[in-house]
């Protein structure tokens, strides 16, 4: 349609939701008062995924480089150093940050306490990743899934019946 905007994904937060369009432009709304959401101008036109912390909006450029789309010095917005470039994927929990690298190594960073920084070792590569409120799942290249961070209901017990199974 004319004058329309194709969106390719939407995400929801904490009083926040952001869009990608097809073309790698942010929109983002919500209460800026407790989310740190400022898109610098010359990022539009090269995203490819947002997250939303419960306070913070971060990208993934189409690059590979993770950048921080607020205006705070807060926790999120020191980003590690390696996440440059070559990052292939990003996940946000509540309360922390994961990238995912292409050798499939994960970095995390944030608030990142309840078990967040422990990202199980792996017999294949991680290929995916995707954040919850205090716990990060994946998929591997061979489709198995992992699960790491708090597991006070069993959130990060990945079932024994996916076991031999492969996910996509």
């Amino acid at each position: 349609e004319e004058g329309g905007i194709k969106i390719v994904e939407l995400v929801a937060g904490y009083q926040s939701s952001a869009v990608v369009d097809d073309q790698g432009n942010v929109y983002a709304w919500g209460n800026t008062n407790l989310n740190d959401i400022s898109v610098p101008k010359d990022l539009q036109g090269n995203m490819q995924k947002v997250v939303l912390t419960g306070d913070a909006l971060l990208g993934l450029t189409k690059d590979g480089k993770v950048e921080y789309l607020g205006k705070k010095n807060t926790a999120y917005s020191k980003i590690p150093e390696g996440l440059d470039s070559g990052v292939k994927d990003i996940a946000a929990s509540s309360a922390a940050v994961a990238a995912l690298k292409e050798d499939g190594s994960v970095v995390v960073w944030g608030n990142t306490g309840r078990g967040l920084t422990e990202v199980p070792q792996t017999e294949s590569p991680i290929v995916s990743v995707f954040g919850a409120r205090y716990h990060f799942d994946a998929i591997c290249e061979d489709g198995s899934v992992v699960a790491w961070g708090q597991n006070g209901f069993g959130q990060a017990n990945v079932p024994s019946s996916l076991n031999g199974k492969k996910v996509t």
